[in-house]
Order: structure tokens, then C-alpha cells, then sequence
């Protein structure tokens, strides 16, 4: 490759950039709050303008940007990629920018989920094949936990299907706009309540469904049984041993990263 190669992993509320050199180094970062939802009237080239600027020669330069970018509210929509897919079938559907061949979009992959549901993903799949390259073969399940966990299934160096799980989305909006928020402490709360997140996981798995726990976590509190400041750990427990005991459920018998 001649010149050097920027990278930027866009999303909806920021956007990660990086400078390689010819050797494909890292010899620069940049992380700006510069998501596709923050970025007024769609001005994307002037955006990544700043997430590049004063990097190396921008008539020689290439830029590969994946995540929300690449979406149908992104810059330029770069259609999903079936699974399975291998890096090579991903690479194969990527998107040149129509007015600066020097810039290219990364598709994200769809699949079929092993609950029969239509499933999406963007920019994970890029985090995915980086673990993959790490080279341990044979089946695995790959986790990536976050505002929409992703559980991928992965055999040698493809992605084979995955889950998404809204758990950190869940979390957030239950403990600022539900009932339970009369029972989570401040946003300041910097410890985690160890023994209390445990025990939300502990009731993940008791039955009633996750419907019914949900209320617990009120229940408990009017109680007088909960520790004093764990309501927030106890709900994370909660909600985050419930999405690993379902997607154990979809992903029997594979070891997860």
C-alpha cells in the first residue's frame, strides 16, 4: 500500500479514528462525539474532515470507515452482508464513496438468528474478525456486551450467525424512566455492590420470567431487605444474567470469548 490508511469506527453517539502509516501502524488516535446522530444536517464530509485533519496527505490517503456511517442514515449506505461471511465476502461488499474513490464504506452483516429472527449488525463485525485474526480455530461464540450485546457465533475465521440483546439500552431506560427509578441510587454511585449484583443474577434465574423480576427489583426495595445503595448492581445483575442464561440457550455447547 502506498501512503498511509485511515480507519475510523463511526457510530451513533461517537467516532474513533486512527492513523496508520505504510507498515499499517498506529501512529495516531482521535475519539470525538461525532456519531452519525450528532452530526447537525448531515454534514458527514466536514466531520470527517476533523477526524482526519492535518493527517498526511488527503489526495493520497485512504479511508476505510465502518459502523453507523455505512447505514441508510449514515453517510453512504453500504447494504448488509449475509451470513456466513468470511473477512473476504466483507471486503468484497464494501462501498466506495461515490465522489472520492479514497474513501470506502464497510458493510455491516445480517443473518437469521438462531431464534428465526432477522438480526442486524454494524461495526461489530470489524471488532469480531480482529479477535478471530488472533488465530484460534474451531466453533466459538464471541461477546461483545454493550448497550446491544452482540453474541456471534464464529467457526475458524467467519462469522457463522448472532443475537443482539438490548441489555445496556434495557438498563438505562428502566432506571431513569420506570417505576424503579424511586429505587435507584444517584448517578455518582462510583462502586459496584458486588454481592448485590450477584444476587440480581442469582434471580435471573428463578421463575417467574423476566417480567415478573423486573417488579422484584421494586418489591425488594419496599421491603427493607436490600442493602442500602445496591439497587442499580442488583438490576444490572438482573438483566445482565438474564440475557447470558437466554443466549446460552441459542448457543449451546460453544465456548464464548
Amino acid at each position: 500500500m502506498s501512503g498511509e490508511l485511515h480507519l475510523i469506527d463511526w457510530g451513533t453517539t461517537n467516532a474513533r479514528s486512527y492513523r496508520l502509516d505504510a507498515d499499517f501502524r498506529v501512529v495516531d488516535r482521535r475519539d470525538m462525539p461525532l456519531g452519525i446522530m450528532n452530526v447537525a444536517d448531515r454534514h458527514f464530509a466536514r466531520a470527517f474532515d476533523e477526524l482526519t485533519r492535518g493527517w498526511g496527505d488527503p489526495s493520497s490517503a485512504r479511508a476505510l470507515l465502518s459502523g453507523m456511517i455505512g447505514s441508510r442514515n449514515g453517510w453512504v449506505e453500504a447494504p448488509y452482508a449475509p451470513c456466513p461471511a468470511a473477512l473476504a465476502d466483507v471486503a468484497r461488499a464494501v462501498v466506495p464513496h461515490p465522489d472520492n474513490d479514497r474513501i470506502a464504506f464497510v458493510p455491516g452483516l445480517n443473518t437469521t438468528s438462531p431464534a428465526g429472527r432477522f438480526d442486524v449488525m454494524r461495526g461489530e463485525e470489524v471488532q469480531v474478525f480482529g479477535a478471530l485474526s488472533q488465530g484460534v480455530g474451531g466453533d466459538r461464540v464471541v461477546c461483545l456486551p454493550g448497550t446491544h450485546s452482540k453474541w456471534v457465533s464464529c467457526r475458524d475465521d467467519a462469522i457463522l450467525t448472532f443475537a443482539t440483546a438490548m441489555t445496556g439500552e434495557a438498563f438505562d431506560i428502566l432506571r431513569r424512566h420506570s417505576i424503579l427509578k424511586l429505587s435507584m441510587e444517584p448517578d455518582a454511585a462510583a462502586t459496584v455492590d458486588e454481592e448485590s449484583f450477584t444476587a440480581g443474577v442469582g434471580a435471573s434465574k428463578t421463575v417467574g420470567g423476566l417480567l415478573n423480576q423486573l417488579f422484584g427489583v421494586r418489591a425488594l426495595d419496599l421491603s427493607g431487605g436490600a442493602r442500602p445503595g445496591s439497587m442499580r448492581d442488583y438490576l444490572s445483575g438482573l438483566l445482565i444474567g438474564s440475557e447470558i442464561g437466554a443466549m446460552q440457550g441459542l448457543f449451546p455447547h460453544r465456548g464464548t470469548v
